[in-house]
């Protein structure tokens, strides 16, 4: 048989052979894995980092009194937006993904609401363009963040 040899000196050279292998193997996997932790520990502190700043722009786009409402709503969104975060970032989040992917499409979220928000009708837009403009870029930058650690 061509998988057993009668030697018992090929039999000594195999092992050590397959021990360097599978200790490749193993290093390699944990390599990866421990990168994309880093990756995905990056895009969460960006994340928060943005949202913050978001919050800031948030206030620069709505901070009168008549638009206080809005300001509510938005802030809201927001606060949505982060129990989102916290919850596919959990153990079981592959559960979570895989349930939001089958309701409304992983790629929707809070952020298509206040983005909306800002540029509707009633929105802020025309008052005080450079927030609007600010909150708008954070906007894009955070979906990006997410597609990374999501993805």
């Amino acid at each position: 048989s061509p998988f057993f040899f009668q030697s018992n000196n090929s039999i000594v050279t195999i092992v050590p052979a397959a021990s360097i292998v599978l200790g490749t193997l193993f290093a390699t996997t944990v390599n990866v894995l421990w990168n994309r932790q880093l990756t995905i520990r990056s895009s969460i502190n960006k994340e928060v980092g943005e949202l913050r700043l978001l919050r800031r722009a948030l206030y620069g786009c709505f901070g009168t009194a008549q638009h206080s409402k809005r300001r509510a709503v938005a802030l809201d969104l927001t606060s949505n937006y982060v129990k989102t975060l916290q919850l596919e970032t959990q153990i079981d989040a592959v559960a979570y993904l895989k349930d939001i992917q089958a309701k409304r499409g992983i790629s929707m979220n809070e952020m298509d609401e206040l983005a909306d928000m800002m540029h509707g009708i009633d929105g802020a837009a025309a008052s005080r363009q450079s927030s609007v403009s600010t909150a708008s870029s954070l906007l894009v930058s955070l979906n990006s963040h997410r597609s990374e650690r999501v993805a």
